[in-house]
């Protein structure tokens, strides 16, 4: 049996406390027992982006590299009858309108749509799960608007949330280890797409579900790898320790794991503990 369905046990201890701490926590960092909205901070992300993109590319039949007029605007990829620079074609996912990229502007929009895509992303993901609401987003960038002494990327101020998130259960008594598990498994998701080091965060989710464990009497854990990952990883499939030992060893995640939920990446350990006793 899993650690979510471990928690899932209907004699489970402090259950009523630990969702009483759970909804405290909401409320106490969105400051509203209504439902989150994100869209202000929303439209804010697309008008940033939106201005970024139209110092890029160009939106009307105007050739991007030497700015001469264009009888019509082109279609697909093609050459420029006036200055013979390859023109690219593509479909802005901020305002839905076509765009003429010259071809370095082009790799530098795609970077720029793939942080704004990301960002909402994330964005959403917090509302969701944590009802983070956009005045969170408005004071948190105001407060490393300060801190930096220029406006943060969308970035760190995600970044900072997920970690005022983590101070904030922490600061919940009885402390709620499974959501502070599944918190830093999504701030480790978080860094990790965004290339940034993951490691860390990930093995303290897997220390978070180990306490967890030892909260309700466990005493004994298995490792569980799953059907595709690495010959490091396959090697400790069904390795059996006590809680304790596992908490000072920190078998997993594995630093030298292969895995690659994204090609090119570093590795992503899958392996999870089960408990057995």
């Amino acid at each position: 049996m899993g650690f979510f369905d471990f928690l899932k046990k209907k004699k489970a201890p402090q259950a009523t406390e630990v969702k009483t701490s759970s909804v405290n926590t909401i409320d106490t960092i969105s400051q509203s027992k209504k439902k989150a909205s994100i869209d202000s901070e929303i439209n804010r992300i697309k008008k940033k982006y939106a201005l970024l993109e139209s110092k890029i590319a160009t939106k009307s039949p105007i050739c991007p590299e030497c700015k001469t007029k264009l009888e019509r605007m082109p279609s697909k990829k093609r050459s420029c009858p006036h200055c013979g620079s390859v023109m690219i074609v593509r479909t802005s996912p901020i305002t839905q309108k076509k765009l003429l990229l010259t071809e370095q502007s082009f790799e530098q929009i795609e970077k720029s749509w793939k942080e704004y895509k990301y960002s909402l992303r994330w964005m959403r993901s917090l509302s969701k799960s944590y009802n983070i609401s956009s005045p969170v987003f408005s004071k948190k960038r105001t407060e490393l608007s300060k801190k930096f002494g220029v406006e943060p990327n969308q970035h760190d101020v995600i970044l900072d949330i997920f970690n005022d998130l983590a101070v904030k259960m922490l600061n919940i008594i009885p402390i709620d280890y499974g959501n502070l598990s599944s918190l830093y498994f999504s701030q480790a998701m978080f860094l990790y797409e965004n290339n940034k080091p993951f490691f860390e965060t990930l093995q303290e989710s897997n220390k978070m579900c180990l306490t967890r464990f030892q909260q309700h009497g466990v005493r004994k854990v298995q490792l569980m790898s799953g059907s595709e990952s690495c010959k490091e990883c396959l090697n400790n499939d069904g390795e059996t320790m006590t809680i304790n030992q596992a908490l000072k060893e920190m078998p997993i995640p594995r630093k030298d794991c292969t895995y690659e939920l994204e090609k090119g990446k570093p590795g992503w350990c899958r392996c999870t503990y089960v408990y057995v006793g």
